[in-house]
């Protein structure tokens, strides 16, 4: 299945996703992830768990909100490699 383009409503709405969950986290919490993403941009449901526990928000919404900014920080990557493949398109 390929993915949308990055003209889609799709990378709009994750991305507003993100920002939405970002808002919840403190800014330590939120570097730690950015730092985490680059070690492993997928990681196991446990680490969901650990870092709920390690943050004091070990409930089933917060390790949600974890999976789906990853997630959208992998459509992000994703979007912003789409981009700059479509350009030498565009320009030529």
């Amino acid at each position: 299945m390929a993915l949308p383009t990055f003209s889609s409503p799709f990378y709009l709405r994750c991305a507003a996703s993100r920002t939405k969950i970002e808002l919840k986290l403190t800014s330590a919490q939120l570097e730690y992830l950015h730092q985490y993403y680059t070690i492993d941009q997928s990681p196991a449901e446990e680490v969901f768990y650990e870092l709920g526990q390690q943050w004091k928000k070990d409930d089933f919404k917060f390790r949600l909100d974890l999976e789906q900014w990853f997630f959208c920080r992998r459509m992000a990557d994703w979007e912003e490699r789409e981009r700059c493949q479509a350009m030498p398109r565009i320009a030529g």
